[in-house]
């Protein structure tokens, strides 16, 4: 009987160290990301002020000579955000609504009817 309390102990244990870790982990890709997302905040400049606009419309600026603005390639962007709609890295479990999906029975069975429901006389 000892022996079993000792081992239940070890093992609530190895699940709390697990369960911290797991937190810590997550605290720690967390904080990455907010670092990251700072990171690009801080390279980039601000939009052109409204002389600046004024002065492109006029043809007073050389519009096609562009300093680099410091913000991340366009290509960049796109696999991030793509990467970022992946299903994998999606944590819920989510249904698949896809305009012609076969439903599994009629469509008065599986859609809610709409309107009052008739009396019982006229049924």
């Amino acid at each position: 009987m000892a022996r079993e309390e000792d081992r239940l102990a070890e093992v609530q244990k190895e699940n709390l160290r697990r369960q911290q870790a797991a937190v810590d982990h997550r605290e720690s890709v967390k904080q990455q990301q907010v670092d990251e997302f700072y990171a690009r905040e801080a390279s980039a400049q601000p939009t052109p002020t409204q002389r600046e606009n004024d002065l492109a419309k006029v043809g007073a600026l050389n519009i096609d000579e562009k300093e680099d603005d410091g913000s991340e390639w366009q290509s960049d962007f796109d696999q991030r955000v793509m990467t970022a709609r992946l299903s994998a890295n999606n944590p819920y479990d989510t249904r698949a609504i896809e305009a012609g999906e076969e439903s599994s029975g009629s469509e008065e069975e599986s859609s809610p009817r709409r309107g009052r429901r008739r009396a019982a006389s006229d049924e």
